[in-house]
């Protein structure tokens, strides 16, 4: 099998590279998009589309009459027809009641069961509206047709890819030549800084609602008789259950915390 020479060579499984190995085949890769030949043939390719309709394209018509390829849109632009037959006079024919004779496409087809393919015209074909209607054609059943259909479709998805892998390339390789840390990189690295700051802006109004709330509590608990702490209600065994204590306690650990925290 030929390959382009100018391509690189085909690899296996890109996982399995090194990372010297993957650098030079992204460069092979991005030399031959580069390259002068494949972007005079992408130009042809553009002009050549943008000289026809604009897809989508559908196949339309009559049984009884032709096949048309049109667009889907702009009121259904002619794409590709049949016309009418001459008689012997070079006449336009036409049948016995007067009725325009029109010619028909036919397509390379092979039946299912069949050993060889031949040309099939194409109201032989055809897909139907409805069953109702069978004769309007809104479609034909075949891979030629459907790729007649959709080869100008095809084709603009194509290079929309194209465009946006050339677009990925520009800037990776922007990228790599702009000075680190690159401005991604900052940007997110400041949107981590920003985040942790108001995280721990959040923990100190925290806690500091907990000291205020705290301090409160140990206040009304010293004008309460019934809640003063065990020794003032000279209770020879420290009771576990003194809100009193327990509020005392945590106000004289709360300097060794600060220390600690600075």
């Amino acid at each position: 099998m030929s390959t382009d020479p100018t391509m690189p060579a085909p690899v296996a499984n890109v996982s399995d590279l090194s990372p010297e190995q993957l650098q030079k085949v992204t460069g092979e890769i991005i030399t031959h998009l580069q390259a002068p030949d494949t972007v005079d043939r992408l130009a042809e390719i553009r002009a050549a589309l943008d000289a026809v309709p604009a897809p989508p394209w559908q196949w339309i018509g009559d049984r009884r009459t032709r096949v048309m390829l049109t667009t889907t849109h702009s009121g259904w632009q002619y794409v590709l027809g049949v016309g009418r037959p001459l008689d012997s006079d070079g006449e336009q024919a036409e049948n016995l009641d007067g009725s325009p004779i029109w010619a028909d496409l036919e397509f390379r087809h092979q039946a299912d069961g069949a050993k060889y393919a031949t040309l099939t015209p194409a109201r032989e074909l055809a897909v139907g509206r409805t069953d109702y209607d069978p004769d309007t054609i809104r479609d034909i059943d075949n891979p030629v047709a459907r790729w007649m259909r959709d080869s100008a479709q095809y084709v603009t998805e194509l290079l929309a890819e194209v465009d946006r892998l050339a677009e990925e390339r520009d800037q990776a390789i922007a990228h790599d030549r702009q000075p680190y840390p690159t401005q991604w990189a900052y940007d997110h690295a400041c949107e981590a800084l920003e985040k942790h700051r108001q995280r721990a802006d959040n923990a100190e109004a925290e806690r500091d609602g907990l000291r205020h709330a705290l301090k409160r509590a140990a206040l009304s608990l010293e004008h309460d008789p019934a809640s003063r702490n065990c020794q003032e209600r000279n209770m020879p065994i420290h009771d576990e259950d003194c809100p009193a204590c327990d509020a005392q306690a945590a106000l004289q650990a709360e300097p060794a915390r600060e220390a600690d925290r600075g």
